[in-house]
């Protein structure tokens, strides 16, 4: 499947290439949207030992005012409607390693309801939520050494002797503090964004 699309991308396969995270799968997925897949394909293992259920890739985005985290996750909604994260990267590393472990038999053209999966949200959710604690903890590392550049610059322009230019500079000094705050309270909103982005049927 992925090799399909790096000939489509006229990018180069590489068989090691294994993690959803990879620069290079990561430049595929980024340019593949769900939404215009029109048929999902529909694949049998050759020894025909595999769950049925689909194999769904999605973009998980964290953006703040500063920056944005981007990162890629394969789930596995069985016919049930369980979903299971390890047995989707066992198949997602499966289908990039072995091309002769599954065969394609067909072409589904309606795409099943993904949104009323509770399950798949809550795990979708898990992910946006890890690397929103990265943000924060990126920028409470940020705010310690800004914060502690400020309260040096303060504690400098105390002892200027002369009151009138120790009072301008403390001003601005307050002020420069006063923006950049509102500036980090705006960038510690960290917003959610997730996106299908493949969907491939396992019968079987």
């Amino acid at each position: 499947l992925m090799m399909l699309y790096c000939q489509a991308y006229g990018l180069q396969w590489r068989k090691n290439l294994i993690n959803l995270q990879d620069p290079l799968i990561k430049q595929i997925l980024n340019e593949v949207d769900a939404g215009m897949q029109g048929k999902i394909p529909v694949l049998q293992s050759f020894d025909g030992k595999e769950t049925a259920g689909y194999l769904t890739i999605w973009k998980v985005s964290a953006l703040n005012e500063r920056e944005s985290k981007i990162t890629y996750s394969a789930q596995f909604v069985s016919n049930q409607g369980r979903v299971f994260v390890p047995y989707a990267n066992a198949l997602w590393n499966k289908l990039v390693q072995d091309a002769n472990a599954f065969q394609q038999v067909s072409w589904e053209t309606v795409c099943p309801d993904f949104e009323s999966n509770t399950q798949l949200h809550n795990n979708l959710y898990a992910v946006f939520h890890r690397m929103e604690e990265g943000i924060m903890t990126g920028l409470q590392t940020i705010a310690e050494k800004k914060l502690r550049a400020l309260d040096f610059t303060e504690q400098r322009l105390s002892r200027i002797g002369i009151e009138n230019i120790r009072l301008a500079k403390m001003r601005r000094l307050k002020e420069e503090r006063e923006v950049w705050m509102d500036t980090f309270r705006k960038s510690a909103h960290v917003v959610p964004e997730v996106k299908h982005i493949l969907t491939v049927k396992i019968d079987g």
